[in-house]
């Protein structure tokens, strides 16, 4: 993949799969999570608020190899549960997440987030022509994860930049600011961030762009906000 195929993605499996050795496992974890959250809408159970919280902790603070194995089967008890499809999606989604990153498929981060919006398109299975309902789930699904393209943006930025980035713009205010967001998830407080780097001399355009559009979606894990907190 180069820069132009990358900025055509309209799937995020491809863009995945050039990150496979570049991506870290919380970066996928953090993807993961991003997709889930932009289905939260469908999600009424608590038990996947919980799990899904585990998922974003084990990102920034990696669990034991048995640890992991314990939070994903109960991603898997709950995903398996009398849940409708949409929320038994999530589950799935976050089970799969929690795999061991050498077991886990890359490229298929995000399809069960993305398999909510294929079960909401389809409706309730009453319909007696199958065709016509696969083809409202392929549609539905396919149409989520076109949106996830700019979730992948959001959480790996351009990987073919080449311009530099100053550790001397991470000033103690920006380094504030940028904890905040990140704790607190108010991303609404990004350009001010964004302010507070080019106080500090940055003229980075990316950088800058990036954390000023209010129009884009923002999680945790962003690229901007992860360069100011020394993540990766």
């Amino acid at each position: 993949m180069n820069k132009a195929a990358w900025f055509a993605a309209t799937s995020p499996a491809p863009m995945l799969a050039h990150l496979k050795r570049k991506g870290t496992d919380r970066k996928l974890l953090l993807f993961a999570a991003a997709c889930c959250r932009q289905a939260w809408h469908f999600v009424t159970d608590a038990r996947l608020a919980r799990l899904l919280a585990t998922v974003e902790k084990c990102a920034d603070k990696p669990l034991t190899a048995r640890a992991r194995a314990g939070a994903q089967e109960r991603c898997f008890t709950v995903a398996d549960s009398d849940l409708d499809d949409m929320q038994q999606c999530l589950g799935y989604e976050l089970w799969h997440a929690l795999k061991q990153p050498d077991e886990r498929a890359v490229g298929s981060i995000g399809e069960w987030a993305a398999a909510a919006y294929g079960y909401q398109a389809r409706g309730p299975e009453k319909n007696p022509n199958r065709r016509s309902t696969d083809r409202k789930f392929g549609r539905g699904k396919a149409a989520e994860r076109a949106r996830q393209v700019a979730l992948v943006r959001e959480l790996f930025g351009d990987p073919f930049a080449r311009a530099p980035l100053d550790p001397a713009w991470r000033t103690d205010t920006a380094v504030a600011i940028a904890r905040r967001a990140y704790d607190t998830r108010e991303f609404a407080a990004l350009p001010i961030l964004a302010d507070a780097l080019q106080d500090a001399g940055c003229d980075h355009d990316g950088l800058l762009t990036h954390l000023r559009d209010t129009g884009a979606p923002h999680y945790r894990g962003c690229w901007a906000l992860d360069w100011v907190l020394g993540k990766e």
